[in-house]
């Protein structure tokens, strides 16, 4: 199964394990990527792929099995298996009139001679519902799969996804299909009225159009709502058929939100009704953006950072139409640098924050103050914040402290509730308010919200206001979304969104579920994170507290173990759940602490595991596992031995099944213990009701009880001297005293090894043989100038688009002294010799490979993910590494070899350029070379060539028929070209920021024009262009690029790519990717173009 291009913008968390020896060494490397859809895969007619933009370094986890695995025939596979089929795995309903449920049933059938176990089904949207289905298929029978579509959730063509998780081995991931088109009675488009950012006092119109589509003749009447701030005006186009519907919104304006609700009647019976929702958000008059410095907390492992320090830039904007200048920046600690850059004069100013090396501001915080000339407003705050970028297993964090935020005011926010309330601080003044951030996509949310709505029910009439506040984890949720996911959680709490996560990161919200109880003074009285056992109990505690005026108790206050799997992370929702990177650690930061409340019975004895049980055993043990963990089954084996050795003694050991990623039934886990060894008692929490609590947020995580009820260790990870430290902490248990620091105390994390530390040293002692025969070991190395040993996974799939690229290489370079491996090795499955030749042979590799399936030699040269290339010289020692599949690759590779051809030394000459010549060596100030290197600069795109250069000449007109060239740009101080494609998801995501923007900058001159192409091949009619950006929001020109012409012109090779010309006709920025923050960078690069011009 390939990964899909579109998918490319996940951060992916790389992990790989090695077991050296009883070491075990866990590596993680996070690779951040712009997202950005891409053209087609393949070239229409040409049968060709074409190339795609990578990251550099893009390594698959060693755990991930699930994307990228190599197409599996079932011959290939040995035993019992079942192979689901489907009669069709697309369903086009057609036609439709919006009104009723679209219903379809698929079946599904067993082709296989094992059971099919259906794990998940998961609809890609909240308007469609799956209903009852069988959880188990026999070989041979079938069974359907019901799904309704709520048509009013649609509008247009649609094409909506169904997944269907299930243990079938080639194809685990089945894809449906449920497309069609949804036509209205009465249509209006856009289905609303946004006005995005209202800077000035002056009117603003937008303008809705209304279709008949039926042959009766539509007569509307206009209800409007009481209070709504919006005139609305109806202009009959053609009768009985079309009409405009104008939206205007008038001063004086005041800061806030505006929303209304426009009430449409209609004489069709089958749609007596239409809405219209419009909203505006007028600025204060001197803003400042953002409205908070947030400082996140560097990780341990994590890089350091640049030795100038941290720097963040402030935009202060005055929208009055007086002039009010910026006299005076500073803050309140010394150490931090504020300086102010004019650029129109009483108008706008840059505001450069520097902050130094490693900079963490206290708990309570830091403030900038802005000092301006202007009477009402003299003066501004900033504050600046620090917040965890995330939590991690350590002995520190298991139970950690309070959050600084608690007992302080809360951070200065603003935002709008989906009904028009204000929620800020003024708004809550003098009511309790609980603020649960919460992402629609975050499993572990969806457990505790429902516990949420029995507390608000309860407190609601007390004066307490409850608000979800949606924020972002990967995929972005639309509104209907977010209120449809919600609705079927059965929450009645108000929302408001959220989705640059900017209000939540000022909580501290890095993970959610996160909770934030408000008191009726404004402070932060009580975080509560994640979906923890006692919620209710807690939660009544501290609003029974709140609302009697007292403090909130401290038995109420303890915290959530920081990291437990109940608090998803704001990161893809598939990345797997691993084991934290550091090195594993005891829970314990000092004295014990209660065991929080669990209960669980054993498997077969139905025996009780309870806290009431701890003070029946010297010590209590127990061993959070998961099936599907390989840490899971190094470590059993090794616990086993001391449970034969301790049980005698009155200690108990129970391993606890918990789930990670898939849910396994009791037999399978019976069969994985029985394979690991165990013998001792068992229980499970397959829903992990009760690790998290014990802060088990990776596997296996054992937690050792005392007879007391607390938790007197725990022992994260397979941990190499599990043996001696366990062993050490029930001794000293069983004798009744504590446990040592020396058993207690985490070992120290160790920094892992990486390929290009190797380079310049003797290669590591290797033997490996060919497929067909032939010796690769240490002494072949003097036979060839170079040898490359390509480390790759038969299962990676960044290795099976990086090793067709190096077998190009291989071709170029046959009949010199170099020698190509490929060295198969083992990520989650170990492939068969046969299995991976025809892997190779389908993926082009015609080169020499050898097999590495137990992970003995990678290792040897670091190897910690896949692709990693070793580039060996004649004299044996490394040359070179180049680990993933990276985007220089060929001309790297090439540069590479025809160094070491040509009698030069790698390890010890600068690194190649691109080109393939050798770089001159830099100069170095002695000084400077301890200091930490800056990183090197990002790869440029294409498009960005063009940068400081003219414009590409061309010629278009736009759907309206207004002229669009190149000559048209000396007519304006600056002209927005955004090139999008109607089928990018990405483009949709980017073009309603771009049109707030739009929205303002309009009047000032600057022309905004999206640039429609192809992708993937498809061309779109003007209708369908038309409609589609007008159902994401944008209001900007549109001008048709038939066979990507100007787009090709451009280089525009991914879409959303904007290019921002000048008056001169110079291309002064691309923007490219749907970048979170485009809205304030593109008015920053505006804002010095109209300055240039003015």
């Amino acid at each position: 199964m390939t990964m899909r291009q579109n998918r490319t913008r996940r951060s992916l968390a790389l992990a790989c394990e090695f077991n050296l020896g009883s070491a075990l060494l866990i590596a993680a490397l996070t690779v951040a990527l712009v997202g950005v859809d891409a053209r087609g895969e393949e070239a229409k007619g040409k049968g060709k792929t074409q190339v795609k933009y990578q990251s550099p370094e893009q390594l698959r986890p060693v755990q991930e099995v699930g994307e990228g695995q190599p197409a599996i025939r079932p011959a290939d596979l040995k035993g019992p298996k079942p192979i689901v089929k489907v009669n069709s795995d697309t369903h086009d309903f057609g036609s439709v009139w919006v009104g009723p449920d679209l219903n379809h049933t698929y079946k599904l059938t067993n082709d296989g001679d094992a059971p099919l176990l259906i794990d998940k089904v998961k609809p890609s949207c909240g308007c469609t519902v799956a209903g009852p289905y069988p959880k188990q298929i026999a070989p041979g029978e079938s069974g359907d799969f019901p799904f309704a579509m709520k048509s009013d959730k649609l509008r247009g063509t649609f094409q909506k996804n169904i997944t269907i998780e299930s243990n079938d081995p080639i194809n685990p991931r089945l894809r449906l299909t449920l497309r069609g088109e949804v036509k209205r009675f009465v249509d209006i488009t856009p289905a609303s009225a946004s006005f995005g950012r209202i800077t000035e006092q002056e009117p603003q119109t937008r303008e809705l159009t209304i279709i008949n589509n039926t042959e009766t003749p539509v007569q509307l009447t206009l209800q409007k709502e009481p209070n709504d701030p919006f005139a609305y005006e109806l202009v009959e186009k053609e009768a009985g058929k079309r009409y405009s519907l104008n939206v205007t919104a008038k001063p004086p304006f005041t800061e806030g939100s505006l929303h209304g609700n426009l009430r449409i009647g209609t004489n069709v019976e089958q749609q007596k009704e239409l809405m219209v929702a419009s909203v505006a958000t007028v600025p204060p008059r001197l803003e400042v953006q953002p409205t908070a410095v947030i400082v996140a907390k560097a990780r341990p492992d994590a890089p350091p950072t640049s030795p100038e320090g941290l720097s963040r830039v402030l935009r202060f904007t005055n929208y009055g139409k007086e002039k009010v200048k910026l006299v005076e920046a500073k803050c309140d600690d010394p150490s931090v640098a504020v300086s102010v850059r004019e650029r129109t004069e009483g108008q706008a100013y840059t505001i450069e924050v520097q902050m130094p090396a490693g900079y963490q501001p206290p708990g309570e915080g830091r403030m900038i103050t802005l000092k301006t000339d202007d009477a009402k407003t003299p003066e501004i705050k900033i504050p600046i914040r620090g917040t965890d970028t995330g939590p991690t297993v350590t002995a520190e964090n298991v139970a950690p402290k309070p959050a600084p935020l608690i007992g302080t005011a809360a951070p200065s926010f603003n935002l709008t509730t989906l009904e028009g309330k204000p929620l800020n601080n003024d708004a809550l003044k003098g009511t309790v308010a609980v603020l649960d951030f919460f992402a629609p996509n975050c499993g572990f949310c969806k457990k505790q919200i429902p516990r949420i709505e029995p507390i608000r029910a309860q407190y609601a009439d007390k004066g307490v206001r409850f608000v979800n506040v949606s924020q972002k984890m990967g995929k972005e949720f639309s509104q209907e979304e977010i209120v449809d996911i919600l609705k079927g959680l059965g929450s009645r709490s108000e929302v408001a969104l959220n989705h640059d996560n900017t209000v939540g990161q000022m909580f501290g919200a890095t993970g959610f579920p996160t909770m934030v109880v408000i008191g009726k003074d404004g402070k932060v009285a009580a975080i509560n994170t994640g979906n923890i056992a006692d919620l209710e109990t807690r939660m009544t505690g501290q609003l029974d507290a709140l609302l009697a005026g007292k403090p909130v108790p401290t038995d109420t206050m303890a915290a959530a173990p920081a990291t437990p799997p109940a608090v998803d992370k704001a990161k893809p929702a598939d990345q797997p759940a691993l084991p934290s990177p550091k090195a594993p650690a005891a829970a314990t930061d000092g004295a014990p602490k209660p065991a929080p409340k669990f209960a669980l019975k054993t498997v077969g004895t139905e025996k009780d595991v309870s806290n009431a049980t701890l003070a029946d055993s010297a010590a209590t043990v127990l061993d959070f596992f998961a099936v599907n963990c390989g840490y899971c089954g190094k470590q059993i084996p090794r616990l086993e031995t001391i449970r034969k050795e301790y049980e005698s003694k009155g200690v108990r050991f129970v391993a606890v099944q918990e789930t990670m990623r898939q849910e396994m039934d009791e037999q399978q886990a019976a069969a994985k213990l029985k394979e690991f060894g165990w013998g001792g008692e068992w229980a499970r929490d397959p829903k992990n009701e009760f690790g998290p609590p014990f802060g088990a947020s990776g596997f296996p995580t054992m937690v050792v009880l005392g007879k007391s009820g607390k938790i007197e260790a725990t022992n994260v990870g397979n941990i190499a001297d599990l043996e001696t430290r366990l062993k050490g902490q029930l001794d000293a248990l069983i004798a009744g005293k504590p446990i040592p620091a020396e058993f207690a105390a985490a070992p120290k994390p160790q920094q892992r090894a990486t390929p290009d530390q190797m380079a310049g040293k003797p290669a590591p002692a290797m033997t490996l043989t060919t497929t067909e025969g032939k010796s690769v070991a240490n002494g072949d190395f003097g036979n060839y100038t170079a040898t490359v040993l390509n480390f790759f996974a038969p299962n990676c799939g960044f290795c099976k688009k990086q090793i067709p690229r190096l077998e190009t290489v291989r071709k170029e370079f046959d009949g010199k002294p170099v020698r190509f491996v490929n060295v198969s090795m083992t990520m989650g499955k170990e492939f068969a010799q046969d299995e991976t030749m025809n892997i190779l042979k389908e993926i082009g590799w015609a080169g020499e490979v050898a097999r590495d399936p137990k992970n003995e030699v990678g290792p040897k040269f670091n190897v910690s993910g896949f692709p990693t290339m070793m580039i060996v010289g004649k004299d044996g020692k490394v040359q070179a590494a180049n680990v993933g599949n990276i985007d220089d690759l060929e001309s790297k590779v090439k540069g590479q070899l025809e160094s070491l051809i040509a009698g030069k030394d790698l390890a010890t000459a600068p690194a190649a350029a691109p080109g393939g010549g050798p770089q001159a060596a830099p100069a170095v100030d002695p000084q400077a070379a301890a200091q930490p290197a800056a990183p090197p600069p990002a790869k440029k795109r294409p498009a960005e060539d063009f940068v400081g250069q003219a414009a590409p000449a061309f010629t278009l007109s736009t759907t309206a028929g207004k002229p669009l060239s190149s000559e048209e740009f000396a007519k304006r101080p600056a002209t927005v070209l955004n090139f999008v494609a109607p089928t990018c998801g990405y483009c949709k995501k980017q073009v309603p920021n771009v049109d707030k923007v739009r929205a303002e900058y309009e009047a000032k001159g600057v022309r905004f024009v999206n640039v429609v192409e192809a992708m993937g091949g498809k061309e779109s009619t003007v209708e369908e262009i038309t409609n589609v950006f007008k159902q994401a929001g944008s209001n900007l020109e549109l001008a048709k690029d038939d066979g990507n012409k100007i787009g090709q012109l451009y280089k525009a090779v991914s879409y959303p790519t904007m290019f921002v010309v000048g008056k001169d006709g110079k291309v002064a920025h691309v923007n490219i990717g749907a970048k979170q923050d485009i809205e304030q960078m593109l008015k920053g690069q505006l804002d010095g173009l109209l300055t240039k011009t003015n």
